[in-house]
């Protein structure tokens, strides 16, 4: 008796070749993945160095820096997809003086409950470029901070006034 054995069919075959295929295509998507945030990052480069820029604040600025107020402040925190924990900080900014602003930059301070400062974020409000602060007027903006330390006491930050551009 000769035993005869089953012709391989062409299902077996495309079987063993799924996993190849499989990680193939896990590498592609890692790699558009990785450019994506290589490109995203080149981008913001020249936004933030933007940001960087010093505005004056000898003293005329100092005397008029006490005519920003901000009130209505409000703290979110969210988590992204890769596990990174934001906190927004949404807060309403007012020109209580007589001149018009059109450059704000300020310090964002984050406290431990002893009150020393664990986190200082530098944030330009309003730019040269963007429509002049007038007199009397108010505006809500949302800042987005990254990284705050677990020693935060989750208490409002404190804001306060490093450069302004008058007129």
């Amino acid at each position: 008796m000769t035993s005869v054995q089953p012709p391989l069919n062409s299902s077996s075959r495309r079987g063993s070749g799924f996993p190849a295929a499989f990680a193939i295509g896990v590498v592609i998507c890692l790699i558009i993945a990785g450019a994506v945030v290589l490109v995203s990052r080149h981008s913001s480069a020249p936004q933030r160095a933007a940001q960087i820029e010093k505005f004056p604040f000898g003293p005329a600025e100092q005397a008029y820096a006490p005519n920003i107020h901000f009130t209505k402040v409000k703290l979110a925190r969210a988590e992204n997809f890769l596990g990174e924990e934001f906190t927004y900080v949404q807060v309403t900014i007012a020109n209580a003086g007589t001149q018009t602003v059109h450059g704000l930059s300020i310090n964002l301070e984050f406290n431990d409950p002893f009150k020393q400062v664990i986190l200082r974020d530098s944030e330009q409000l309003i730019r040269p470029t963007d429509t002049p602060f007038q007199p009397g007027e108010q505006r809500g903006l949302q800042i987005t901070i990254g990284g705050i330390p677990a020693q935060w006491n989750h208490e409002d930050p404190v804001f306060k006034v490093t450069g302004l551009i008058l007129k």
